[in-house]
């Protein structure tokens, strides 16, 4: 469940030495941190128990999630300065599945997504995905962007005029 993340490993490496006590010996043993010193019993207090699970929980419901998509998404954006956008594909698509719960990042991997497109000479569907952004979004900064990246398409003659580009509709019968 927490594979891949290394924030969450970490917390449950955290877990684990909070409850085996492993906190080392090498200091005297009234004053190892988290040691029941009144009853010398050598065990963590067991307030400290819960206190991690419930943080433990609390990162692998939410923030799990939130960071991963994050950390995909900068990927993404590293890969498309390093002009990788085999990489930015892949890492967007980590970050589509990360984010099913969140879909104001949405648009932002849509536009990416459109530019990588833009990149590979894919002007055709870079239209779709920008015309896409637009449909859904229509109210977003990113919206704006595709508008704009479509009239730099079109005065670039990657994009046809609107009367060039209408669609015929088929009629339903």
């Amino acid at each position: 469940m927490l594979e891949g993340c290394s924030h969450c490993s970490n917390a449950l490496l955290i877990v684990f030495f909070i409850e085996r006590g492993n906190f080392g010996t090498n200091a005297p043993e009234d004053f190892r941190p988290g040691v029941d010193t009144e009853h010398k019993t050598g065990e963590p207090p067991m307030r400290l128990l819960p206190i991690a699970a419930l943080a433990l929980s609390v990162l692998a419901a939410t923030g799990c999630t939130r960071w991963s998509m994050n950390h995909h998404l900068n990927n993404a954006y590293s890969a498309y300065e390093r002009g990788n956008c085999e990489q930015v594909m892949l890492e967007l698509s980590k970050v589509e599945r990360a984010s099913r719960a969140r879909p104001y990042v949405w648009p932002e991997v849509s536009m990416m997504r459109g530019q990588c497109l833009e990149r590979q000479k894919l002007y055709i569907d870079a239209v779709q995905t920008y015309q896409f952004i637009i449909a859904s979004y229509p109210n977003s900064e990113y919206a704006y962007r595709a508008r704009a990246r479509l009239e730099t398409l079109q005065s670039l003659g990657h994009y046809p005029t609107r009367s060039a580009a209408a669609v015929v509709r088929p009629t339903r019968f």
